[in-house]
This record gives structure tokens, sequence and C-alpha cells, in this order.
């Protein structure tokens, strides 16, 4: 009796045959990254062996079968880049006894990019062993349910790119093994709720484009993990916390486009680990201050549109690594010539040659976007931080992975994704080897050598497609 069907990464059309969920046994159907149209068949869910059902990046169109709530042994549903509209099923609305079944299971549900409507029901938190809800990019309404706190399991939460709206709500700190919250753009206001700084596993926290008031939570700094905080483009107010120098990991900090007063803490001088750090687009006032010499790692840096004042500091001259550093202080320098004339011992000074390209607003270059993304695949594979106490000396996480990824990939990834028993064994290593060396090709030490985020993009996308069945 047929088991499997694995055809993903081809080019067939058509529609998804009807007869298909006569295949009783099934329990594996991949068919991502073809050319298949029309609907799903609307009987998929009388597969009751069916466990993993992998149908994105294709153009299909229609509604999500009610059906698939029958399924009582789906652990994941990839439904992701399709042209699917109307409501998640049987999560709308009044909830099946049925789907009590499916909850028992499932793991990842990812709906990304379906132009799906309507709210996210409260009958979500029912899938208590969700490890991964790829909700972005779609068309839903309403706010984000209470329930979504029962959720316990749940590693990777994104519903960015949505019409959602109302409160972040306190639930979600029961989140505990949260690693990644993507809330970007969409229309979320009132304050940022204190208790995310309980969220000790987050490694990536996405809150920006949205409607966000109050002060930036200090308890924000006990997030000693993460990697990327990105705040920006709210109404957040106040003085920025001395407490965000606590967050000794991270590579990327986004605060631009708030209303954040006062001084800039001293203690962001504390974070080795800054690559990219944008202040712009606020009301900070006073001096840059002089703990930016210990900023080692940082390659970009944007606090134009503020209210700084005084003179750039000579210690700044001691951060070679700058490639770009955007500095409009409004009435700070009565000229371009005084800015040039005390960022010339900068050894990559290309200041004069940014603004001539771009103009005297500036732009920040996205190639420390690119070297923070190269970080952030080597933790997330590696299962290590840049702060392990295996990196000391002038032994650095790229160091190690660069040297070990020569010898053997098995040697650096988690021991959780790949093991010498593995059915799969040669196609996740290749799989986790080009993963490698894309994060890789994004920590070149010079700019000039780094591939640039489209290429990363591409690399990826076809990386997805190559091994979704796996």
């Amino acid at each position: 009796m047929l088991e499997r069907i694995g055809i993903g990464r081809n080019q067939f059309t058509g529609e998804i045959p009807s007869s298909l969920p006569r295949c009783a046994s099934l329990q594996f159907i991949s068919l991502t990254a073809n050319k298949f149209t029309g609907s799903i068949p609307q009987d998929i869910g009388n597969l009751s062996m069916l466990q993993t059902v992998y149908l994105a990046v294709n153009q299909l169109t229609g509604t999500i079968p009610n059906s698939i709530s029958n399924s009582s042994k789906i652990i994941i549903l990839d439904l992701g880049f399709n042209m699917l509209t109307g409501n998640v099923p049987t999560l709308h609305g009044v909830l099946p006894n049925s789907v009590g079944n499916l909850s028992a299971s499932l793991e990842l549900l990812d709906a990304t990019g379906c132009h799906i409507n309507g709210t996210i029901p409260s009958e979500i938190g029912n899938l208590s062993n969700l490890v991964s809800l790829g909700l972005g990019d779609n068309d839903l309404t309403g706010s984000i349910p209470e329930t979504i706190g029962k959720l316990q399991k749940i590693q990777q939460l994104q519903v960015y790119d949505t019409e959602i709206q109302g409160l972040i709500p306190d639930n979600i700190c029961k989140l505990t093994n949260l690693g990644e919250l993507n809330l970007m753009n969409t229309k979320l206001y009132g304050s940022i709720p204190g208790c995310l700084g309980n969220l000790t596993s987050l490694r990536t926290l996405q809150l920006g484009s949205n409607a966000l008031t109050s002060h930036m939570p200090s308890t924000l700094g006990s997030l000693k993990d993460i990697l990327i905080l990105n705040l920006s483009s709210n109404f957040l107010n106040g003085p920025l916390p001395q407490e965000i120098g606590s967050m000794k990991s991270i590579v990327q900090l986004q605060l631009s486009g708030n209303q954040f007063s006062g001084y800039i803490p001293t203690s962001i001088g504390e974070l080795q680990n800054l690559v990219n750090l944008s202040l712009s687009r606020n009301r900070l006032q006073g001096p840059i201050p002089e703990s930016f010499v210990d900023l080692v790692s940082l390659e970009s840096l944007d606090l134009s549109l503020n209210n700084l004042s005084g003179t750039i500091p000579k210690s700044l001259e001691k951060l070679w690594s700058v490639r770009v550093f955007n500095l409009q202080l409004q009435a700070a320098f009565k000229s371009l010539e005084a800015e040039c004339e005390a960022m010339r011992n900068i050894c990559h000074r290309n200041l004069v040659k940014v603004i001539s390209q771009y103009g005297t607003a500036g732009i920040v270059t996205p190639m420390g976007d690119v070297y923070s993304y190269g970080i952030l695949l080597m933790e997330t594979f590696t299962r290590k931080k840049p702060t392990n106490n295996l990196f000391v000396g002038e032994l650095t996480m790229k160091k190690w992975v660069s040297e070990s990824f020569s010898q053997a990939v098995l040697n650096i990834v988690d021991a959780n994704l790949l093991t010498g028993e593995d059915e799969d064994f040669s196609e996740k290593g290749s799989c986790l080897s080009m993963i490698m060396e894309v994060a890789l090709n994004c920590t070149e030490d010079s700019t000039d050598e780094r591939i640039n985020m489209k290429d990363v993009t591409s690399r990826l996308t076809k990386i997805r497609q190559r091994f979704k069945g796996l």
C-alpha cells in the first residue's frame, strides 16, 4: 500500500488529483514547489494515517478543506505561499469536536502568504503540541486571542504583515519556549508587556511598524540571549533604559522612528556583539557616549534625525570595523567638512562616499544586516550562542564554524538535527552544509566579499525547495 508521495521541486502542473484521498495508507505527501493549480481535494482529511503535508509554493486557490481536522495523526501542515482564501478551517466560529483529534499531534502549521482572512479564533489554543505557527502575510483581522498562551510548546510565532489589531496579550508571556515572535507591520497598539522579559528563550523579537505606545520596558534587559530586537516605527517614548546593556548577545538593535527622548544610555557600549544599531528619527539629545568605543563589532550606526549635540568622540576613531557611520546631527556640526575631519582616521571611512552617492540624508548599508543574519543562521543550526564559553581568545563563532565546517558539518550542527543513524543522513547533511555555507558567505570580513540579501533569499529558497520533503 502506498504510504509516501514525494514529487516536490519539479515542474508539475494541473490540479491535484481528486482521487488522492482514496490512498488510505498515505502518511506523507510532498508536492512542494511545483505549479499545481486548482483547490486542495476536499476529502483530504479522510486520510486517517496522514502525518505530513507539504503543499507550499504552488498556485493553489480556494479554501482550506474543513476535513483536514479529521486527520488525527497530522504533525506538519505546510500550505504557505499559495493563493488560498477564506478562513482558517474548523478554527473559525464554532469549533467541531473533531478538531480535538488534530490538536493532539499537529506541530507545524504554516499558512504564510495564503490570503487568509477572518480572525484568529480562540480555539487556536487547542493545538497544544504546536511548535511553529506561521500566519504572516495574510488578511487576518481582529485581535490576538488570549488563548495563545495555551501553546506551551511553541517556539516560533509569526503573525506579521496582517491587519491584526488590539493589545499584545499578556498571555504571550506564558510561552516560555518561544524563540521567535514576529508581529511586525500589523495594527497593534498599547504598551509592550513588561513580562516579555521573562521569555529568556527569545532570540528574535520583532514588533516594529505598529502603533505601540508608552515606554520600552526595562525588563527586556533580561533577554540576555536575544540576537535581534526591532521596535522601530512605533510611538514609544521616554528614555531608553540602561538595562539595554544587559542584552549581551544582541547583534541587531532597531529602535528608529519612535519618540524616545533623553540621553543615549552609556550601557549600550557594553554590547560587544552589536553589529547594527539604529536610533534614528527620535528625540534623543546630548552627546554620543564615549562608551561607544567598546562596540568592537559595530558595522552600521544610524543616529540621524535626533537632537544630539557636541562633537564626535575621538574614541570612535578606534572603531576600525565601522563601514557606515550615518550621523546627520541637526545643528550639531556647521559643515560637512567638520564631520569628515572628525572621521578622517577611521580605517574604513566612506562617509563622504555615502553622502555623495545618496545625498545628505544618507542610508544605512544592508551589509550589516547580512552579517547579523549569518550569525543568526549559525546560532540556529549549531545551537550555540556567540557568548558560549567555547569562544575565547581568537576563537569566535564564525572562526569555529569555518574551521570545523571544512572537516564535516556533523562536527558543528546541533546533534538533534543530524545523527549518523538518520535515514536521510546524506540529504540532511547536504542541506545543512548548504545553509552553513550561506552563513559563512554572510559573515565575510570584507563587505565587498559578502553576498547581498537578495542572493541570500534566493539561495535559501532554493535550499528550502530542494529539501522540503525531509
